[in-house]
Parts: structure tokens; C-alpha cells; sequence
């Protein structure tokens, strides 16, 4: 429970660290945070453990043989780390796994990528505290947010989808908000499925963004909410009758909605239902209260991931895992919204606007939702998380013999 620790002292001290400092505070924090990993070495329960075997084998192959390591390492590896992680299918992030392979200190990689994740989420914040001249306070609690929020486990241990996730948030606001950069931001968008599958998902919702106007809006929804229907039949033709990245992307949906419907169990979580609405809420007070024009595109897209959400119910791994797109992409809005209805104004002056209950009750639902959530990942996760922390392990590689798909 080290990290639970840590987490509350360090959201106790903001209260407390001068305004002009609290940039270079959230920095600090969040390199404490992600320093932890460090000390954390997974078995075969986690996820990382799978990619840290993977990167073992990396680690005896010449770039030559990196690129060809379908041929070059031996059938019955492959197909163990296949079924584990089919990593290699994505190049960007199997490169990355490739050079720290090379430094053979395998800690490196949540460390670092957990360090990319936190540090998007800051960057965003500091940036609308400087140009949008929004209150100290938001940033307080959009801080706040970002820790209590971002599933510290989850992260750690799969590394790809919320990597992807930070991305996609950082740079829909970069291209649709701030309006710079916009062919960087589509060369990102392009290349996030080369870090992982979700990376297919969300470039089709920028794209499918394209012809979201006043006329085609409702249709739009309409379909993405039955999108399950509508597109399990096409995705089967593309499959049939298509190739390269347009089969690769069917043959992932297919995957998800078929052979990985409710796998292992798995059910649509309660809690994120009730976040997901409350993020709709939010969203659409936002654009109803018409505080900022030029955020109007950026909550479109929000409105598409949360309907395109809700029609994954019968997919309860992807549904659950929305929560990495959805949380980061919402919190420029909540920066914004705290700002302008925060403190006195949120008692008074804002309640006579219209709209101005369901703000209250959107609020109330999201941070409920992110205490609760906060408290079962204290007594499941970091307590899961905690045995595998230890002084011993700090930059050291611990044992690999057991097999990947080894049951206890």
C-alpha cells in the first residue's frame, strides 16, 4: 500500500505548495509515481510479464534478426509468446521493447511509458492553466483527478492500451482545440495501431469526426450505438474480400466482438456505467453552456467515443477499457468547467443558469464514482500490486523460468 501512501501525501502537500510552483510540483510528483516500477517485479498474473519475457528473447537478436524474429526464434517460442502477446504485430511499441531489450534493465519499460501517460495528462493541465487563464484551483483538482483516477496497476502492467489512450486524448485536444499542428496530429492518429489495436478504433472515430455535422450528426449515433449489429456483417465481407491494414482492422473488431466476447467472465462494470453517463453529462452541459466555441468539435468527438462505448456492452473488455480514452479526453472540460462554475459561483450565480442541476449532478456522479473506484483499486489492486515491490528488486531482473501460461 506504499503507493496509495505516497499518492495521498503528495495530493495533502498540493494544498499547500505557492501557485507559481505548482507546475514544477505536479512534474516532481509524477516522477515519484512513476519511479516505482523500478522496484516492481511482476509474475506471470500480470500482463508486463508476458512483454518482459518477450524482451528477454529480444535482447540475444541483432537488428536483422529483430525484424525477421517470426523466422529467427524458435517455433515453439513464438507460439507460446504469441498466445501470450502478439507484440511483434505492432512495431512501434516492439521496437521500444527491442532497445530497452539492449539495456537489459527490463524495469525500464513501465517506467517509462507510465512516464509518458502521467506526463500528457500534466502537460494538458498546465497548458489551459497558462492560456486558458482558468483557476488555480481547477488545476488542484484536474491533479487530483489524474492520480486518483488513472488505474496506477492497470497501467503498469499493460502498458499499450493506456499509452494509447494519453496519446489520442493529448492530441485530439492539440489538433481540434488549439487548431496547431494538424498534420503531426493525423500522423499520430495513424500511428497509434502500430502501438496497439485500440489505435484502429480511435483513428476511425477521428476519421468517422469527418462527416459529423447538423445534418448527419443523429444518423452517426444511431449507428454507432447499434454499431454491433450494423458492422458485424461488413466487418465479415472486408475480411472476405479485403486486404492490408483494412483487413487487419476488421479481423481486430471481429476478434474483439466474437472470440473475445465477455471473455473469461468478464461482465460490464457498474461503476464505469455510472462514470461514462456522468461524462455525458458533463460534456453536454459544456456545450450547452457555450463557455468556450472552439471546444464544440472537441466534445463531438467525446459524445462519439462515449456512444460508440455504450454499444460494447456485450464486449465487456473493451467497454471496461474505454475508461483510459474517456478520463484523459474529459479533462480539459472538467479544467474548464471548474473554473468558470467552481467555488462560490457553483452555489449561487450558477445555479440560477438552465442547466445548471445536471452540471451539479454530473459532477457529483464523477467524482463519487472516482473516490469509490479509487477505494476498490486500494483494497484489490495496489494490495494485489504490493508483494511484488520490494528494495531487492530496484533495476534488477528477476526470475524468468516459470512458463507464460503457468496456473497457480
Amino acid at each position: 500500500m506504499i503507493i496509495v501512501i505516497v499518492m495521498l501525501f503528495l495530493l495533502l502537500i498540493s494544498f499547500f505548495i505557492p501557485k507559481h510552483k505548482f507546475h514544477c510540483y505536479m512534474y516532481i510528483s509524477i516522477g515519484i509515481i512513476t519511479f516505482f516500477p523500478f522496484f516492481f517485479w511482476p509474475d506471470n498474473r500480470f500482463d508486463l510479464y508476458r512483454h518482459i519475457l518477450i524482451m528477454d528473447e529480444y535482447h540475444n537478436l541483432d537488428l536483422f534478426q529483430f525484424v525477421n524474429a517470426d523466422k529467427v526464434l524458435s517455433q515453439d517460442t513464438i507460439s507460446g509468446l504469441a498466445a501470450a502477446s502478439n507484440v511483434h504485430s505492432y512495431p512501434i511499441y516492439s521496437f521500444a521493447m527491442y532497445l530497452i531489450s539492449k539495456i537489459k534493465i527490463y524495469q525500464l519499460l513501465p517506467v517509462i511509458i507510465s512516464f509518458i501517460i502521467y506526463v500528457l495528462a500534466i502537460k494538458r493541465i498546465i497548458y489551459i492553466d497558462k492560456n486558458e487563464s482558468t483557476r488555480y484551483m481547477a488545476s488542484i483538482i484536474c491533479f487530483f483527478i489524474v492520480l486518483l483516477s488513472y488505474n496506477y496497476l492497470f497501467i503498469i502492467s499493460n502498458l499499450r492500451h493506456p499509452l494509447v489512450g494519453a496519446i489520442f486524448a493529448y492530441t485530439a485536444y492539440e489538433e481540434l482545440v488549439t487548431q496547431k499542428n494538424k498534420r503531426l496530429c493525423w500522423l499520430v492518429y495513424v500511428l497509434m495501431p502500430l502501438i496497439h489495436s485500440i489505435g484502429f478504433l480511435l483513428l476511425c472515430i477521428r476519421i468517422l469526426l469527418l462527416f459529423y455535422n447538423r445534418w448527419t450528426k443523429y444518423l452517426i449515433l444511431l449507428c454507432l450505438f447499434f454499431s454491433n449489429v450494423i458492422f458485424l456483417p461488413i466487418a465479415k465481407i472486408l475480411t472476405r474480400f479485403s486486404g492490408g491494414i483494412i483487413w487487419i482492422a476488421a479481423d481486430k473488431y471481429l476478434r474483439y466482438i466474437t472470440d473475445r466476447k465477455n471473455v473469461g467472465g468478464m461482465h460490464v462494470s457498474t461503476k464505469l456505467t455510472i462514470l461514462y453517463i456522468a461524462i455525458l453529462v458533463i460534456v453536454l452541459f459544456f456545450l450547452h453552456s457555450r463557455i468556450k466555441e472552439k471546444y464544440k468539435t472537441y466534445c463531438e468527438l467525446i459524445i462519439i467515443c462515449i456512444v460508440l462505448t455504450f454499444s460494447m456492452t456485450g464486449q465487456s473488455e473493451l467497454f471496461n477499457r474505454m475508461e483510459f480514452v474517456l478520463i484523459p479526453v474529459v479533462i480539459p472540460v472538467i479544467q474548464e468547467l471548474v473554473s468558470e462554475f467552481s467555488g462560490f459561483r457553483f452555489l449561487s450565480a450558477k445555479a440560477r443558469l438552465k442547466g445548471a442541476r445536471c452540471y451539479q449532478l454530473g459532477m457529483a456522479f464523477f467524482v463519487t464514482i472516482l473516490v469509490l473506484n479509487f477505494g476498490i483499486a486500494c483494497k484489490k489492486n495496489y494490495s494485489v500490486l504490493s508483494p511484488y515491490l520490494s528494495i531487492n528488486n530496484f533495476m534488477n531482473n528477476g526470475d524468468m523460468e516459470d512458463p507464460w501460461n503457468h496456473e497457480e
